[in-house]
């Protein structure tokens, strides 16, 4: 099954609550009706204590996997506004050569 691979690829993401929205209710769907998967979402309940994050709240982290989501996000956030920073000012210097100011 399809689904099943992506699933089983996003749990880790999914325990930790980092997917979207939709991803979540996929998920959530496809474990209701998928006894396997299901099986192997409880499973991953199971994760030695070396794995988890040092607070043992009882919140499963990937680590090394969750620290390379959130800088890549974060990448993709700075480049965004970078973005957004270079489209303003070649806004504002075409405005000046397009519109001069007239002298009185």
């Amino acid at each position: 099954m399809k689904n099943c691979d992506i699933v089983r690829d996003l749990l880790p993401l999914y325990i930790d609550h980092e997917t979207s929205e939709e991803s979540s209710e996929m998920i959530k769907e496809h474990l209701a009706e998928c006894e396997e998967c299901r099986g192997i979402y409880k499973s991953a309940h199971n994760v030695p204590r070396s794995m988890q994050t040092s607070d043992c709240s009882g919140s499963y982290r990937y680590s090394g996997l969750i620290k390379r989501i959130r800088k890549r996000r974060l990448i993709e956030k700075a480049e965004t506004i970078s973005v957004c920073a270079a489209l303003l000012t070649l806004g504002l210097v075409l405005g000046h050569i397009l519109f001069p100011k007239k002298s009185k």
